[in-house]
């Protein structure tokens, strides 16, 4: 008898209406938290998945700019031209191990960029050389010389000192063509200013 009467007693009691009312009503509210605690997280890892896919699009994009421009496409040569810059093109164009199409591509597209003057060292080291480079950086010199756009150049003592490495190269070019081009890109640096017509050898 003892023993019934300590397991009544120890029996668990219902709870009251009152609280088990209150219990039902939070339960969807906890659950809301929870969910929300998730959507949280998630939020918070969604912005580095999107950077990071960004910045392959725009790779990608950049890519195939370079593929089109190999084409000499002057359209395609502008594209390139602003979406990597002089600098990048530089770069490129005096990167012996780089592809020769994309070496080319970059001197073509250094005709379209805004300020040449941080590539002009780099063009006028590639004209004192040979081949189908020193003749595109010839082409590119005489191109961009005459064009003198109202902006602060970054380097304007550069257009002297190509000048320069191209008098100190004339007595080494004896190619008819080639010479053509170096003549023609002293005659629009002396255009510019950039040296004095009397300097420039005869053909």
């Amino acid at each position: 008898m003892r023993v019934m009467r300590v397991m009544r007693v120890m029996r668990v009691r219902p709870c009251a209406p009152g609280r088990l009312r209150l219990f039902v009503c939070a339960l969807p509210l906890l659950l809301a938290c929870k969910k929300s605690g998730a959507g949280v997280a998630d939020a918070g890892a969604a912005p580095s998945a999107s950077v990071s896919q960004q910045a392959a699009i725009e790779q990608a994009s950049t890519d195939q700019k370079w593929i089109d421009a190999r084409d000499a496409d002057p359209l395609e040569l502008a594209r390139l031209a602003d979406a990597v810059g002089a600098d990048e093109l530089a770069a490129v164009a005096g990167d012996a191990s780089k592809d020769e199409s994309d070496r080319q591509a970059a001197i073509r597209a250094l005709g379209f960029v805004d300020d040449p003057t941080p590539a002009l060292e780099t063009l006028a080291r590639l004209a004192a050389g040979g081949g189908t480079t020193a003749d595109l950086a010839l082409e590119t010199i005489a191109d961009v010389a005459p064009k003198q756009r109202p902006i602060e150049e970054i380097e304007p003592t550069a257009w002297r000192a190509c000048a320069q490495a191209l008098l100190a190269a004339a007595p080494t070019v004896r190619d008819p063509a080639r010479r053509a081009r170096l003549l023609a890109a002293l005659i629009a640096l002396s255009n510019r200013g950039a040296i004095d017509a009397s300097a420039i050898p005869a053909e």
